[in-house]
């Protein structure tokens, strides 16, 4: 549970309770607004989904009441809004939720296995804070939007992961029709929570309404799934990607160059766990550590073909020769240091040097929100090396991935725009090249 304005929210943003008993609100209910889409079967399902990142469909200042004078929450001590400290405490309340946040937040184990089943893409979080004495409105409406791979994938996702492994909050009946699939929850704690899950095509909406009976309103719930649902339903009007069958799949014309006469092509055959990251390359004044067990993995190809999708998981392991692979992330202790608040590596092995640099000229790019802006601030390392960044509501994320070899490392900054130097990454990088290059080389 997390503790804002004296309210207690779920700590999981994608996963919320339900009990399988269903009970009714204790307040009137208002009649739901005739606009409301309601669900019909198609005798030829429209398996097109949409490619935008999830923060275009987020709930805004602008959708909520004006009378409820609705604000991000900020600290106390937080005067200025140039303040590190103010960007910090917007970062709690609005940002980009990614597949390894939520590997931290559930747990290596049952997060991989949601990720796996659904086919999360990556999904976007913000709550606002009603201003004190407007007792007519919510205390706080916190919004997660959630995209998938597939339409399956988000009904997957309502049907087995929006009340999995939870007990606290019960079913609400009176709720359907809302998109393709729609529930709602109830749970009484210091206040009451309301909960409505409701999926469009390859996305899921959450809302989430905190306060007293009477400041809950049914009708203020439909009118904020109303306006999600129809911006989702414009988006989709004009920007549906096609779901390929193995027989729209596209020829592929990549040629690798063969090698030249004499060209050293031995590899590295050793395992990759072994040129992980590790705490003696991090900055010592960071005071760096690892929260707890699952923030390291292996990465196996099955993994892999299960969270990339059965074809595309299957094409990159083709085409690159995938062998292995491994990931960590460590967390900074030490508050008062410039440094990033996390750090992650990914090494991966393949067959050959050929298969590392298909990855990078191809596949490394997979999965990214895409937002992400390809940018040239450090020379290049190794045999091919590629860095991007994402700047969010404060949230500064500088990724870096080089090959050597036929290895590849991923590295990823983040924190506060301040905190993330390309340069300390770039030391990282050459510290974990080094290792590569004094390590044991075979025949491919």
């Amino acid at each position: 549970m997390m503790v804002v304005s004296g309210c207690v929210l779920p700590d999981s943003r994608d996963t919320v309770s339900a009990d399988k008993q269903s009970v009714a609100l204790t307040h009137t209910l208002t009649p739901p607004p005739t606009s409301i889409p309601v669900r019909l079967p198609s005798p030829t399902p429209d398996l097109r989904v949409l490619e935008l990142s999830s923060d275009n469909f987020k709930l805004t200042l602008e959708d909520l009441p004006e009378g409820g004078m609705y604000k991000l929450p900020y600290f106390p001590s937080c005067f200025s809004p140039t303040n590190e400290e103010c960007a910090l405490a917007s970062d709690l309340f609005e940002g980009p939720h990614l597949n390894y946040e939520v590997l931290w937040d559930m747990g290596t184990e049952n997060g991989t296995k949601y990720i796996n089943d659904t086919g999360r893409v990556e999904g976007w979080y913000v709550w606002y804070t009603r201003r004190a004495g407007f007792n007519k409105y919510p205390g706080i409406i916190y919004n997660n939007t959630i995209r998938f791979k597939t339409i399956e994938g988000a009904k997957m996702y309502m049907d087995v992961y929006a009340d999995n492994d939870q007990n606290e909050y019960a079913r609400v009946e009176g709720f359907d029709g809302i998109g393709d699939y729609s529930r709602a929850y109830v749970m009484y704690d210091e206040a009451k929570y309301f909960l409505l899950v409701f999926s469009h095509k390859n996305y899921v909406q959450r809302i989430i309404f905190v306060g007293s009976d009477k400041e809950i309103k049914k009708g203020l719930v439909f009118d904020l799934a109303d306006k999600l649902l129809l911006r989702l339903q414009a988006a989709h009007a004009t920007n549906l990607q096609p779901v390929l069958t193995e027989t729209q799949v596209p020829a592929l014309n990549l040629s690798i160059t063969p090698a030249a006469s004499g060209l050293d092509l031995r590899i590295i055959k050793e395992e990759p766990k072994g040129y992980l990251l590790s705490l003696d390359d991090l900055p010592i004044k960071g005071r760096y550590y690892l929260p707890g067990e699952d923030w390291t993995s292996p990465e196996r190809n099955s993994e892999i073909i299960q969270d990339w999708g059965g074809e595309r998981g299957r094409e990159y392991i083709t085409e690159t020769g995938r062998l292995d692979g491994w990931w960590v992330t460590y967390r900074r202790r030490e508050n008062s240091e410039l440094l990033p608040l996390e750090i992650h590596n990914n090494v991966i092995m393949y067959e050959t040097s050929d298969g590392a640099r298909v990855y990078i000229d191809k596949f490394s790019t997979t999965n990214f929100n895409i937002d992400y802006v390809e940018v040239d601030y450090l020379p290049a390392i190794g045999d091919a090396s590629r860095e991007f960044v994402l700047k969010k509501y404060g949230k500064f994320y500088y990724f870096f991935v080089f090959a050597f070899r036929n290895y590849v490392h991923r590295i990823v900054g983040y924190g506060l725009e301040a905190e993330v130097d390309p340069e300390l990454i770039e030391a990282i990088a050459l510290k974990l090249l080094e290792d590569l290059e004094n390590a044991p080389l075979s025949s491919p």
